[in-house]
């Protein structure tokens, strides 16, 4: 029996920069949709070209549609100039946010998500909660810490009071609520007159302190924080629990955000990076190779001209050093991603090379557990060290595919010429 229809609106904001990101989000949202809910998912366009609008309309199934909004340009430049905070700046884009109510004049209750939003699990009961008074539903700021006297210190710097400081990368907001009490035009007032450190962070924490409804961490997890604390760390401070590794962290949470100034899309991040990559290879984007970097040599030039002065930073920096270290060579890579699109979870797997692709496709396995390596071969496993076998040994075991890690077009008709006396079936045989 099918479902009623019961729609949900979910929002984002994005410009040409962020459109990849956008679209791999909502991808992550059509695959964590366990409950079968419907989504009206609505994209507030700025300056997107027709290309790209095409793109994101195209995602979708019969539970979930895309339709891009395209929003005036520098309709917000102005305001987004007028900041009385030297130094900081905003991008007009991001204003968006504050007129969200306005452009969806129809809708009464929408999920706004930002681009660098991972979905992982149904988050259908968001929406089950009733928000009565408030203005939101939003998660604490995880990277806030409390003054001396327990008061938040992002929210006492912008003269707020109070014990908590949320974070406004993901928000549950009473739209019906915020048109009738023309909250748009506070939001508006104190971006442009009152002290402002976080593009629109601050505005949504003065006006509405004390009208927002707390979400758990899960529903708003920041993968900065992953930056300045361990995993067992986190898992104190925040959930009551001892996490022994990253992605035992990342598998309790909801919605990820990936908010280090490292993106999983232009660094290769333990465990971080192999889940974006799951959904990038099921968007339109997967045939474009993504070329990331390091991101401990990343980290190094950030970093390392300030770790002998600056304490804080030194320690900052001897923790990702450590975490670091084991996953990656402190050298620019280009990183072959893993073709998950290609592979179904929980696969055994030959993996067949053992060069840079193959070394990349096997790091990735390890940190994701997406799959199970059962064998590792290259014709030139004499001279490589490790477990590397003879590619003769593929026929003595059982496996779902075989994923032939190699670059090179002609190399890579040799190996299937090569693999026809197995009599391995096509399907079988995946590759770049």
């Amino acid at each position: 029996m099918k479902k009623s229809r019961e729609q949900k609106h979910i929002v984002y904001i994005t410009d040409e920069n962020y459109s990849m990101p956008t679209v791999v989000s909502i991808i992550s949202l059509i695959e964590s949709n366990s409950s079968a809910s419907y989504y009206d998912v609505h994209v507030l366009g700025n300056g997107l070209s027709q290309h790209t609008k095409e793109m994101i309309e195209s995602v979708g199934n019969e539970y979930v549609t895309c339709n891009v909004i395209s929003v005036p340009q520098n309709k917000y430049k102005k305001m987004a100039e007028n900041c009385l905070t030297e130094g900081i700046h905003v991008t007009d884009t991001a204003l968006y946010k504050f007129d969200i109510a306005n452009i969806l004049a129809s809708v009464e209750q929408v999920l706004y998500l930002d681009s660098d939003i991972l979905v992982c699990q149904d988050i259908s009961g968001l929406f089950a909660i009733e928000l009565f008074e408030y203005y939101l539903a939003a998660a604490d700021e995880m990277g806030d810490e409390l003054n001396e006297d327990g008061k938040s210190m992002l929210a006492s710097r912008i003269g707020i009071h109070s014990s908590t400081y949320f974070n406004s990368g993901v928000m549950l907001l009473n739209l019906r609520r915020l048109r009738r009490e023309n909250v748009i035009k506070e939001l508006l007032e104190y971006r442009s007159s009152r002290i402002n450190y976080f593009m629109d962070q601050d505005a949504f924490n003065g006006v509405m302190y004390g009208r927002r409804l707390k979400l758990p961490c899960c529903y708003n997890f920041r993968t900065a924080l992953f930056d300045i604390m361990l995993p067992e760390e986190i898992g104190e401070k925040f959930y009551h629990k001892k996490y022994m590794a990253v992605k035992d962290c990342l598998s309790d949470q909801k919605i990820i955000h990936l908010s280090s100034q490292f993106k999983p899309w232009k660094y290769n991040i333990p465990w971080i990076t192999d889940l974006f990559m799951k959904y990038y290879e099921m968007s339109p984007y997967k045939n474009n190779l993504l070329e990331l970097k390091s991101s401990l040599k990343g980290l190094y030039d950030v970093y390392e001209p300030w770790k002998k002065d600056i304490k804080i930073l030194s320690s900052q920096y001897d923790i990702l050093l450590s975490k670091y270290r084991q996953a990656f060579e402190e050298r620019n890579q280009k990183i072959w991603g893993f073709p998950y699109a290609k592979v179904r979870r929980g696969s055994r797997i030959v993996l067949y090379g053992a060069g840079d692709v193959g070394n990349d496709f096997k790091m990735q396995i390890d940190a994701s557990d997406y799959c199970s390596l059962v064998l590792w071969v290259d014709r030139n496993y004499a001279q490589i060290k490790g477990s590397i076998r003879p590619p003769e040994e593929i026929k003595k075991i059982e496996f779902d595919y075989i994923l032939i890690a190699v670059a090179n077009e002609k190399a890579v008709r040799g190996i299937e010429e090569y693999l026809k006396q197995f009599q391995i079936i096509k399907e079988k045989i995946v590759t770049l």
